[in-house]
């Protein structure tokens, strides 16, 4: 193990009496990994270089940490990462990991709470959220996981949770309860076995899903569920491959989503046709209502739109919580048809 000093990036003249030089650790092969974390000092950026496993669960609290891959090392953490509020503010970055224990990021305890995940791999099942007066916020940006993520906020918590161009090969599931509230966005991913929805609590769970891809061929559980006291807003999304596409409560709205190959229904029977507009829905669904239509899709393999679709060019440019890219990257709006006239596509990919 090896301790050096890094400034922040680009400080300038006068900041620099100002801000704190973070203590970088550097791990490699051999060293306590549970060790380092625990004794590491708030502030403190712990560099793995190495492709090796790290055994143990690694856990802190009250402590801003970064934990992060040298640039050419996938390094793995063959425990959980426990990382728990606390009144005093507890940070959690990771960066470039392989975790095979997932995350543990709930507590009873009032604080705060904030992780961040980017460019990780985790294949255990992540736990995010908290109760009593607790404030939880969890950002993930490019990362995969092989298990479901879970989220809550109970009591008087409120959890804030963003995620980017990512992956889910399982479910998400968002709960809040009591008083609890909670935002949770979700941009540019894909989710395998669908996203559930709940909220009991007095306060509603805003949900936004946009530019996704939900699609697991053969699931019979819903694509996206939404019950109780949720306001979701779906725009461009496809969603595929399971019992039932859309199964949505009264505040849940949508548009331009591409809904098919669905084996019961592409839309629940408790969605109504003013909460969809402009969407292609496969079986006909609310077709000739609100912009929407219905027939077959032809879809690639990779989920873009096929030459000659019906979901070319079909969607609503003004779409509230439209996005500047869809699920590839690619520019949202373009002439897809080529009659000289750049109109978004429904679902998640653009042509």
């Amino acid at each position: 193990m090896k301790t050096a000093l890094v400034l922040p990036y680009a400080l300038t003249l006068a900041s620099l009496f100002a801000t704190q030089a973070r203590a970088q650790i550097v791990v490699q092969d051999g060293d306590n990994l549970k060790a380092i974390v625990s004794a590491a000092a708030s502030g403190s950026v712990i560099e793995i270089q190495s492709n090796g496993t790290f055994v143990g669960s690694i856990k802190w609290a009250g402590k801003d940490l970064v934990i992060r891959a040298a640039a050419g090392f996938t390094p793995t953490l063959g425990g959980a990462v426990n990382v728990q509020h606390s009144p005093s503010g507890t940070r959690a970055t990771l960066e470039g990991l392989r975790l095979t224990g997932g995350i543990g990021g709930s507590d009873v305890l009032d604080g705060t709470l904030d992780i961040r995940v980017v460019d990780c791999e985790l294949r255990g099942l992540t736990f995010v959220g908290g109760q009593g007066n607790s404030r939880t916020s969890l950002s993930m940006l490019r990362s995969s996981m092989r298990s479901s993520l879970v989220v809550l906020a109970a009591d008087n918590a409120i959890t804030r949770v963003d995620v980017g161009q990512s992956t889910y090969e399982r479910r998400l599931i968002a709960t809040t309860s009591g008083a609890g509230r909670m935002e949770l966005e979700m941009h540019r991913s894909r989710v395998g076995l669908g996203i559930d929805a709940q909220s009991t609590s007095s306060t509603s769970l805003q949900l936004r899903v946009e530019s996704c891809v939900i699609a697991n061929p053969g699931a019979s559980t819903p694509g996206i569920r939404t019950f109780g006291n949720v306001a979701a807003r779906l725009v461009n999304d496809t969603i595929t491959g399971f019992g039932i596409g859309l199964d949505g409560n009264g505040t849940t709205t949508a548009e331009n989503l591409l809904v098919f190959g669905n084996s019961a229904s592409d839309l629940g029977a408790a969605v109504s046709a003013p909460q969809v507009a402009n969407s292609l829905i496969e079986d006909g669904t609310f077709a000739g209502q609100n912009g929407n239509f219905g027939g077959t899709p032809l879809v690639a393999p990779n989920f873009s739109l096929l030459p000659g679709s019906l979901g070319i060019d079909a969607g609503n440019d003004n779409a509230l919580g439209i996005g500047k890219r869809d699920f590839y990257g690619a520019p949202r709006i373009q002439d897809g048809d080529g009659n000289g006239t750049s109109t978004v596509d429904v679902g998640a990919v653009e042509l």
